[in-house]
């Protein structure tokens, strides 16, 4: 009697069926980082809780780099409009992440919503440090129509080129969320800005 042999293709073995899958996986991957490209990178949307009724709401939000990704800073430039007068004691925070290493850096705050957030709006100091007393520029009401332009710039510690999301997070006094924006860039030393002849309005610390 004779037996029959039937060959096995090599897709019915489980190894060579696990390299099939392992293939479909890396095109996966492949086409996800296809729409990642930097047509769909620089962009920018409400968020947090209040992005349906916020007190500000922003028309525009970029984040560049100023100077290089070895020694330069991460620069946010916002402009909106207040829907309703900003309170003293008003604050915001800000943090970004490089998306590619997954690396967050979220900055120290709160900071002074009027007088370091708005461009159109300055605070000075009276007396010596740390009893100094800091002039407000509450209530901000905005330019005409409530339009206003803010601007916050601070050293970029993750030294590496990438896709960085970036997100400013704006307050009440009491500490409930105003409106919140964020915005997702891709930062390279070839696209680096250059400093405005004068770094007035908005926050700029450097340190």
């Amino acid at each position: 009697r004779r037996c029959r042999r039937t060959a096995i293709s090599p897709l019915q073995t489980p190894r060579d069926g696990m390299r099939v899958f392992e293939a479909v996986l890396l095109l996966s991957l492949a086409a996800a980082r296809v729409l990642a490209s930097p047509q769909s990178v620089s962009r920018w949307e409400s968020c947090g809780s209040y992005k349906l009724f916020p007190s500000i709401k922003f028309s525009n939000f970029t984040t560049h780099l100023q100077g290089s990704v070895a020694d330069g800073s991460l620069v946010m430039l916002m402009s909106g409009r207040v829907l309703k007068s900003v309170e003293n004691g008003s604050t915001f925070d800000f943090k970004f992440m490089n998306m590619e290493e997954g690396t967050e850096v979220a900055y120290a705050g709160p900071y002074d919503l009027c007088c370091d957030f708005f461009q159109d709006t300055k605070c000075e100091w009276t007396g010596e440090y740390p009893n100094g007393v800091r002039s407000s520029a509450c209530p901000f009401k905005g330019g005409e129509g409530g339009a206003f332009t803010a601007r916050i710039k601070r050293p970029l510690f993750v030294k590496q080129e990438g896709i960085y999301m970036s997100e400013v997070t704006l307050r009440h006094p009491d500490g409930s969320e105003m409106a919140c924006v964020k915005g997702f860039s891709r930062i390279l030393d070839a696209d680096a800005i250059q400093a405005p002849p004068e770094e007035e309005g908005g926050l700029a610390l450097v340190s």
